[in-house]
């Protein structure tokens, strides 16, 4: 029997989103957001190397704020469509992604994740396969290595996407392209006003390390929702939900820090395979239906080995380095 089909009564209760638990968690977010900001600006002339001190409460709020736009994007924060987009484009002002863009973008690679036939316009990380790389150009060899590597992904990856998502793009839908102009229209309004009260530098120093740190944290954790040793690739014809979940997305273990705070994004597998359960959820469901599949935790330390895992082995059947020439 279909999972999808023996389950489908039981996951129906547990799509319903607790309003008030996520209200709160929102509003004290934000406040903590708006309130250090606050706080870093006032304390810049006096206490200057004390307001790093506040660098650690912002990088919790924006990698918060991360998941809040993922969430609200999903609409499963909320019962209320109007509430998921008010929480959903605040976060999405704070993470400088806009609501509408990251909607669009996300949802695609729902649509496709794990299959090695929808690779053209995926938002995860770009993948080859062994013979693909092989059979490429000395150049686009080159730039692939360089996309994949470690500097990219620690350096780069919180400024391009900062960049590219200023930018509407063709491929984009007239909803996410209009998210972009609002969100750029909103950040010149902010821009003008830290520029008229000249705190420019203050904003900087409170907001520039945490912002660049919490980016590149969210940036590990979406790459190890699809890129480790044990995940699978399926051509179009074999690809299934069921089995993109279970093979295809991870279920992440962060540490128990790590796990408190992170909104049960561990649970990657479950939202991949309904994507309308709230987080809070989410280990429910695990328990009662995954669980059984013994699917092994891929363990946020591995991050910095599963970085070596570049390419995608049709005959072996998994991930594995690029080559040495």
């Amino acid at each position: 029997m279909e999972l999808d089909k023996k389950y489908r009564n039981y996951l129906m209760p547990l799509l319903q989103p607790n309003n008030t638990i996520s209200l709160l968690k929102a509003v004290l977010n934000f406040s903590i957001f708006f309130f250090t900001i606050l706080v870093g600006i006032v304390a810049y002339q006096d206490y200057f190397w004390y307001v790093p001190l506040l660098w650690i409460p912002l990088i919790l709020v924006i990698f918060k704020s991360f998941l809040f736009l993922h969430d609200t994007g999903h609409y499963n924060m909320f019962s209320a469509r109007i509430m998921n987009e008010i929480v959903g484009r605040t976060s999405g002002l704070i993470t400088t992604f806009p609501y509408g863009l990251w909607q669009y973008v996300h949802n695609y690679h729902h649509k496709t994740f794990a299959n090695l036939d929808e690779r053209d316009f995926n938002p995860e990380i770009w993948i080859m396969t062994v013979e693909e790389y092989r059979n490429a150009s000395e150049g686009k060899k080159l730039f692939y290595r360089f996309v994949r590597s470690k500097f990219a992904r620690f350096a780069l990856i919180p400024l391009i996407n900062f960049l590219l998502t200023r930018i509407p793009s063709k491929r984009g839908s007239i909803q996410s392209n209009t998210s972009i102009l609002m969100s750029d229209a909103a950040y010149i309004i902010i821009g003008y006003f830290i520029l008229h009260y000249d705190l420019g530098m203050e904003v900087l120093w409170t907001l520039g390390a945490p912002w660049f740190i919490a980016y590149s944290v969210v940036a590990m954790v979406f790459y190890m929702q699809h890129q480790y040793e044990e995940v699978k690739w399926y051509r179009k014809e074999k690809w299934s939900l069921l089995e993109a979940s279970i093979h295809g997305a991870s279920f992440m273990d962060f540490g128990p820090f790590l796990n408190s705070i992170s909104e049960n994004v561990r649970y990657h597998h479950v939202h991949h395979y309904n994507c309308a359960i709230p987080s809070v959820n989410l280990p429910k469901v695990h328990q009662d239906i995954f669980e059984s599949h013994h699917i092994k935790p891929v363990h946020f330390k591995t991050f910095y080995k599963c970085l070596n895992l570049k390419l995608w082995d049709e005959k072996k059947n998994k991930m594995v380095p690029i080559p040495k020439q």
